[in-house]
């Protein structure tokens, strides 16, 4: 009994140093409370309602504090931020590739992109939101890692601290429901029930329901810096050694519902860090919440409201003038109305005549339409920035240009949520690297990683299924988000840019831009899935130019051996040709020879080319005239010969002389 007693006089110690811890944060808090109260009234337009009891009271609110935040808010968040993944060594490159696929599943599971939407109105309103990534399994034990998204109401920090790394304490308080305790901390059921409260903190309840809730404790989980000391015996070269650490080296955590110590240990978290991150709207040197957009443009809007409804009393009033009537006018005045063709009878030399309305004073106009480009001014969100062309600028690059300057404040806003982004991604991958002991299955939308396994094909995507431990996700790795990646900056021109380098050639011929920078620029979704498409038509187009190819290149081959066959056979047919003309020039010269042979062998021919003159005479003489005539058929060239010897025995040589016959 004694034993249970000293617990319980120590859990009251530390329950009484986390409520003070409380107290002080909360009371250094306060002044930021109410600010924020009013700004979220500004922003949802109830700060600017007249309380007036004159119906015809004008009550417009032109609320240009709604218009600056929702107008930053999509140029911030035009495309969903990307983590990227970097190894810091060489050999970290294959592990890179499946922590950026495990990243990418649990930022999908846990729709923490929609849930930082969310934070980033409070963050504009507030001036700060703060992300926490929690660690809900036991250990060996599955369980989830679960962002949640913590307002400023409840979030609470070391007064003296600017920044949570160098906090020496922050704690998250809320609301829970007593029968969800009662199912984590069953034994603990007693003492729960005695701390239900029906009346909770309005602060911490702050735009939830909540605020009527019963059956309610107040939950705090706290984290500060313990830096109690144990002493430990250690060994070195078989010498023992008294050493004093840090009975908490990574820092200590603490749970507490009402005045009930839930839980008390060293922070679960072996990377020693507090599990939140913080984005600023307009970080103030020396203090660690932010400023707000609303904060600084409250008091002008309220000018703004308050004069334009003044305008409009003034046209309530002066577009109903008052009717001035004289007693004795016979006009009864409840008879006066507005109404069209209103006919009015009176006596004779009374008057009834309506006051002429004063002027509405130019002055009060320009005030207006002063205070409204002082919004601008001081929100920096001008009518480029929503979109507006400036009645003065009429070129389109002027304009680009205009918008362009015109988000310089939004940039660097966007700037400082990249790196929350960064920091959060980081701190995810610890948790994975800590708590993923036992091996999970994350899916794979149509990744650079192919594991070893059939894909899934839905709604035409490869979809693969892996099992991950921390051994295939560990070592050191920078988690950063890809610069410009959550705002687009002058998208048009730059667009436009790209498509131009897309068609200007470099020094190879190939041009500047590819094209999937062209597709990435151009917003289209499933740009791999494009780019594989084109990639199969490109194969499909190589395939059936190969095929060509080949046909072309054997119709060819087909056509030269073609060709060399009838060149063979023309050259076959020459030959054959040649071989049957000789062969007829053979035969026909034999032919003659027996001719010539049978002729001399009839009439005694003779051969003329071996006799002489003499001898031919001599045997002429010998023939008669039947052979002679015979023998001149046969051989016409004897007339010649014998004329020629006619001639010369009578001396007619000279040309043109008619030869003689015989």
């Amino acid at each position: 009994m004694k034993i249970k007693w000293k617990e319980k006089e120590q859990d009251k110690k530390i329950v009484n140093k986390i409520m003070t811890m409380y107290k002080d944060a909360s009371d250094s808090k306060a002044p930021f409370v109410e600010k924020w109260k009013e700004n979220f009234k500004a922003y949802n337009g109830e700060l600017f309602k007249r309380q007036t009891s004159r119906k015809s009271a004008g009550n417009a609110i032109p609320n240009h504090i709604f218009s600056t935040v929702e107008t930053i808010k999509p140029i911030m968040f035009t495309n969903p931020p990307k983590s990227i993944v970097y190894p810091t060594s060489e050999d970290g490159f294959e592990k890179a590739i499946m922590v950026q696929e495990a990243l990418d599943y649990e930022w999908n599971r846990t729709r923490l992109i929609p849930k930082i939407l969310n934070g980033l109105t409070n963050g504009l309103i507030t001036g700060t939101f703060i992300e926490g990534l929690f660690w809900d399994g036991k250990k060996n034990k599955i369980g989830e890692i679960t962002p949640v998204l913590i307002s400023p109401f409840n979030f609470f920090i070391d007064p003296m601290a600017t920044d949570i790394d160098e906090a020496e304490y922050c704690m998250y308080a809320t609301y829970k429901p007593l029968g969800e305790l009662i199912k984590q901390y069953p034994h603990l059921k007693e003492d729960l029930v005695r701390n239900v409260t029906d009346s909770p903190d309005s602060d911490l309840t702050f735009g939830s329901e909540k605020t009527n809730a019963k059956n309610q404790l107040l939950y705090i989980e706290c984290y500060f810096r313990d830096y109690a000391t144990d002493s430990v015996i250690e060994e070195e070269d078989g010498e023992k050694y008294k050493v004093t650490k840090l009975k908490y080296p990574n820092g200590r955590r603490t749970i507490i519902a009402g005045d009930v110590l839930l839980s008390d240990g060293e922070n679960p978290y072996k990377d020693g860090k507090f599990p939140f991150v913080a984005w600023k709207c307009y970080d103030v040197p020396g203090q660690f919440w932010g400023i707000s957009e609303v904060e600084m443009l409250v008091s002008v809007q309220k000018e703004i409201c308050s004069l334009y409804n003044d305008v409009i009393d003034n046209a309530h009033l002066n577009g109903n003038a008052p009717w001035v009537l004289d007693k004795n006018s016979g006009v009864d005045k409840g008879s006066i109305t507005n109404d069209k063709g209103l006919v009015i009878r009176k006596n004779p030399g009374t008057e009834v005549r309506r006051e002429a309305p004063p002027p509405m004073p130019a002055y009060i106009q320009n005030i207006i339409n002063d205070l409204k480009y002082d919004i601008q001014v001081v929100s920096g969100v001008f009518d480029a920035t929503r979109g507006e062309r400036p009645v003065s600028i009429t070129s389109g690059v002027a304009i680009q240009a205009l918008q362009d300057s015109s988000q310089g404040r939004i940039k660097l806003k966007t700037q400082n949520l990249e790196y929350f982004l960064a920091d959060l991604g980081s701190m995810w991958l610890s948790r994975m690297q800590q708590f993923w002991t036992l091996p999970r299955t994350i899916r794979i939308m149509g990744g650079d990683y192919k594991p070893n396994s059939m894909p899934l094909i839905i709604d035409g995507k490869e979809v693969y299924f892996k099992e991950v431990i921390n051994d295939m996700i560990d070592g050191d790795f920078d988690v950063q988000i890809k610069t410009g990646s959550t705002m687009a900056v002058n998208k048009s021109a730059r667009f436009e840019q790209i498509l131009r380098m897309a068609q200007t050639p470099a020094e190879d011929g190939m041009p500047i831009a590819d094209r999937r920078m062209v597709l990435e620029y151009s917003e289209l979704e499933n740009v791999d899935d494009i780019i594989k498409r084109f990639e199969e038509q490109a194969q499909i187009n190589a395939e059936q130019q190969r095929i060509q190819q080949e046909q072309q290149v054997n119709l060819q081959m087909e056509q030269q051996r073609l060709n060399h066959a009838q060149s063979i056979e023309n050259m076959q047919m020459n030959h054959q040709s040649q071989m049957e003309a000789k062969q007829l020039d053979i035969e026909g010269k034999m032919a003659l020879q027996e001719q010539q042979n049978s002729l001399q062998s009839e009439v005694g021919m003779v051969d003329l080319n071996n006799i002489t003159i003499n001898d031919l005479i001599a045997y002429l003489k010998t023939l008669s005239e039947e052979e002679l005539n015979k023998l001149i058929k046969q051989q016409p060239e004897i007339i010649l010969i014998l004329n020629r010897l006619q001639e010369i025995s009578n001396g007619t040589t000279q040309e043109g002389t008619p030869e003689r016959e015989v």
